[in-house]
């Protein structure tokens, strides 16, 4: 057993639960209209705003290393502000979620204030006079409840939106609640109390559809359970209260695969993404083994194979020699990874992982077809985003061009946004399906210049903000310069007399011929000469 904290920037990553009708982010092409693209932008922090204080605009907002964020069912964003020891939510709708008002566009804090510690449990006080210790995960289900890891105290807490008796206690609706930790570390007993179960710095986490918690025990090499309700799963008959291994055996390795899921060997390290899928097969980034694994919840077919359940079994990496970035558009299960974290897993049974020393979000394919238009084959693995360099660009073009910074947790979420704690950057980013146009040029000033070349020319039109390449007829520009989405400066080529097509070129397609975007080639102007009189 051991366990490395990185923090204050460093690569972290998150959970994903499956939330019904998310669909793969990619889409098919259109002749018409462009190439299917995916589109990444900012959806909170990147500003310059300091503290946790609640109604700061989300793009103002300057957040404390987030390592965890979800959708909840209205589309807001709620992540672990990770240095600043609290959950806040980054709200899409105007309403009231978690006792507090919220207006779109918005950040506020919903859990915790500020201060490291661990009060709060069961208290009738205000969410936000809890205290957490570097909280890293969290989780929302359909009700609104809310789990948190609270890494610091080495526990699992829980938010509840309606009361009754849960997870082994008598809980109130609003308030929080340690369900699962607390005991001494290392205390790992199968089918133990939750509330002696020994957890050390516990980091991702997931519900899944019965409303069981999942949750990566980092320190101790395991992938936990957490029961909502009785019943058999994972080759195990469960009950609330109580706590269960469903992989590894707390021995530092790889070994495993194919066979029950608490005799295989695991290298987590921090931070480890979980995600449910729709069938209830947990799948978790194994870090140090530089792979991402699952255990099935039951016999029968699960992510394009026969399984048995409580097995494990590897999506893709190859194991921990094997560190890097290899192996792109062929078998996940060859290729490799370079500290993958984040993972989530979409209706269709894709999983998609945060491939973070990489800089890269990639996806492995539950079926054959079509995605961001180009041609996909199930289990391979493809790049969605990131551009492979560490750094912060890119919003509001293609997700492929864009520079991420260590990405982190990954989560689902309606219509099959794909969301990413962007770690090294502090901001959380969403990848979104859309079907961009291609460039176009409306206007070409001056549209007339020598065959010796070298003529500044403007170009004007839309869309033109990714283009590649500017092309007089056959010939590619001297140079040129994308000053914005409507303006390029491009110098001509040399050429013979004559009229030829200007033509753009992006990854969302080339611009269509017209009338507007032509340019002639003329013999230059002969230089008068001037007689002076005797």
């Amino acid at each position: 057993m051991r366990f490395h904290r990185l923090k204050l920037g460093g690569v972290v990553a998150v959970t994903c639960s499956v939330i019904a009708g998310s669909a793969l982010i990619g889409v098919p092409a259109s002749s018409a209209a462009g190439a299917g693209s995916d589109v990444i932008s900012t959806v909170a922090g990147g500003g310059a705003t300091p503290g946790i204080g609640s109604g700061v605009a989300s793009l103002s907002a300057s957040l404390g290393s987030p390592v965890a964020g979800v959708f909840d069912a209205h589309g807001n964003v709620v992540f672990a502000d990770q240095n600043n020891n609290v959950i806040r939510v980054a709200a899409a709708s105007t309403g009231t979620f978690w006792g507090h008002a919220l207006t779109a566009g918005h950040t506020y804090t919903i859990v915790g204030n500020g201060i490291a510690g661990d009060i709060g449990d069961g208290s009738s006080s205000a969410l936000t006079t809890a205290e957490l210790s570097d909280p890293n995960g969290v989780a929302v289900d359909a009700l609104g409840d809310l789990v948190i890891t609270d890494s610091g105290n080495d526990a699992v807490r829980f938010v509840a939106a309606v009361g009754g008796f849960r997870y082994g206690q008598q809980m109130s609706a609003g308030k929080i609640y340690s369900i699962a930790g607390g005991g001494q570390e290392g205390d790992i007993t199968p089918g133990g109390s939750t509330f002696s179960a020994g957890l050390t710095s516990p980091d991702g986490v997931a519900f899944d559809a019965q409303g069981d918690v999942i949750v990566a025990d980092t320190g101790n090499d395991l992938i936990r359970l957490i029961p909502a309700v009785a019943r058999t799963v994972f080759a195990m008959a469960v009950q609330p209260g109580s706590i269960y291994t469903i992989a590894g055996n707390m021995n530092y390795g790889y070994t495993g695969n194919g066979g029950p899921g608490p005799s295989a060997q695991l290298q987590l390290d921090s931070f480890n993404g979980v995600a449910i899928d729709s069938k209830g097969d947990v799948v978790f980034s194994d870090v140090d083994n530089q792979a991402v694994r699952f255990v099935a919840a039951a016999t029968g077919t699960s992510l394009g194979r026969a399984v048995k359940a409580g097995d494990i079994y590897t999506i893709a990496g190859t194991g921990p020699n094997d560190e890097g970035f290899k192996g792109n558009k062929k078998p996940a299960t060859k290729a490799w990874l370079d500290t993958p974290q984040g993972v989530a897993v979409d209706s269709a049974g894709n999983v998609f992982i945060s491939d973070s020393l990489n800089n890269m979000i990639r996806f492995v394919p539950a079926a054959k077809g079509t995605f961001d238009g180009f041609a996909v084959k199930a289990g391979d693995i493809y790049t969605i985003a990131g551009n492979g360099n560490a750094g912060y660009s890119g919003n509001g073009g293609l997700a492929t061009s864009a520079a991420l910074n260590g990405p982190a947790g990954l989560s689902m979420g309606p219509s099959g946004r794909l969301l990413v704690a962007d770690n090294g950057n502090n901001v959380l980013r969403e990848i979104t399906s859309t079907v961009l146009p291609p460039p176009s040029v409306t206007a070409v000033k001056p549209a007339s210049g020598p065959i010796s070349g070298d003529r500044k020319v403007t170009l004007i039109g839309a869309d033109l903000a990714g283009v590649t390449a500017v092309m007089f007829g056959a010939k590619p520009a001297l140079t040129f310069t994308v000053r914005s989405a409507r303006k390029i400066i491009a110098y001509s080529p040399t050429d013979t007399i004559g009229k030829v097509t200007i033509t753009v070129i992006a990854p969302t397609g080339t611009s269509v011929a017209g009338a507007v975007d032509t340019y002639t080639y003329l013999i230059a102007a002969a230089v008068k000469k001037h007689h002076h009189k005797r």
